[in-house]
């Protein structure tokens, strides 16, 4: 595995993403101990991680905590003034 300092990463982020692409992992080092790892996730994941994906039903969610309330016209009149 590849390692690379806080400082580097911090420094040249591009190129060491770019080598994590090539290699499929590295290692982040702090005063000489792997504190993390970077792994490079495949093309193929995200396309399928943005395809399942659904919004949040905010509809159901409204209906929910207001129900059937609605406000009537006047009253949002009366807050415009």
């Amino acid at each position: 595995m590849n390692t690379v300092t806080v400082r580097a990463l911090r420094n040249s982020f591009p190129k060491v993403l770019a080598t994590a692409r090539k290699k499929g992992s590295v290692g982040i080092t702090r005063r000489g101990k792997v504190v993390a790892t970077l792994n490079a996730q495949s093309a193929k994941k995200n396309a399928d991680a943005a395809k399942s994906w659904t919004p949040p039903d905010f509809t159901k969610w409204l209906e929910e905590d207001f129900g059937g309330k609605i406000m009537p016209l006047s009253y949002v009149d009366f807050l415009e003034r």
